[in-house]
C-alpha cells in the first residue's frame, strides 16, 4: 500500500475520547482510542497495518476491523474502536457507558442511537429490489459475527427480527417499504456524528 498517497491523519478529541480518521484507498477509516494521548500511536498502527485485503469489502473489512483493532488496542494499552468502510470493531475497555454509534441509512429520517460495549457492528444492503430487507445492521460480538448475521437476516423473511433477537444479537432492519424493525436495543439519546 502506498503511503504517500494516503492523506493525513487527522486527529481531534470528542470529550474523554481520542478520534483520527483518514482516507485509504477511498475506504474512510476511524480510530478512536478511551485515552486521547494514545489516539497517535492507534491511528498509525491502523494505516501501516492496512491491507489491500482489508479494504477489498464485504466481509475483509470485517475481518479487518476486527484484527486492527484488537493490535491498536495492545498497542495504545487502550481501549479501542476501529472503523473500516462503516463496519466497526471493538477491542479492550469501552468508555462508561459504552461506545456511542448512531445508526443511519441516510434515506431513514430518524437514526438509531445505541451503545457497544465490546465486539462489532456492520451493515449489509440488499443487492436485489426484491428482498425483503433492505439494509440490516447487527451487532454482535465480532465484526464478522456481525457481518454474517446481518447477510444471513437480509435474505430471511418477516421472521428476520424474531430470529436475530434469539440468536441474542441487536439489529436495526430497514425492508422494502422503509419501515425501521429494531431488535434487542434500547434506545439512547442522539449521538453527535
Amino acid at each position: 500500500m502506498d503511503m504517500q498517497t494516503t492523506e493525513p491523519i487527522r486527529i481531534t478529541r470528542a470529550g474523554s475520547l481520542g478520534r483520527a480518521a483518514f482516507t485509504v484507498g477511498g475506504c474512510q477509516v476511524t480510530v478512536v482510542s478511551t485515552q486521547p494521548g494514545t489516539i497517535g500511536r492507534a491511528a498509525l498502527l491502523v494505516r501501516r497495518d492496512l491491507t489491500p485485503m482489508d479494504l477489498a469489502g464485504g466481509p475483509h473489512l470485517a475481518r479487518g476491523a476486527d484484527r486492527l483493532a484488537l493490535r491498536a488496542a495492545r498497542a495504545a494499552r487502550a481501549g479501542v474502536l476501529v472503523s473500516l468502510g462503516g463496519d466497526l470493531a471493538t477491542a479492550g475497555s469501552a468508555p462508561a457507558g459504552g461506545w456511542p454509534v448512531r445508526i443511519t441509512d441516510g434515506s431513514v429520517p430518524e437514526p438509531l442511537s445505541v451503545r457497544l460495549d465490546a465486539g462489532g457492528l456492520a451493515t449489509v444492503r440488499a443487492a436485489e429490489p426484491t428482498n425483503p430487507w433492505r439494509i440490516v445492521t447487527v451487532a454482535a460480538r465480532s465484526c464478522r459475527l456481525a457481518r454474517a448475521t446481518a447477510l444471513a437476516a437480509l435474505s430471511r423473511g418477516e421472521d428476520a427480527v424474531d430470529w436475530v433477537s434469539s440468536l441474542g444479537l441487536s439489529a436495526r432492519m430497514v425492508d422494502a417499504r422503509g419501515a425501521v424493525q429494531i431488535a434487542g436495543w434500547r434506545r439512547f439519546p442522539q449521538v453527535a456524528a
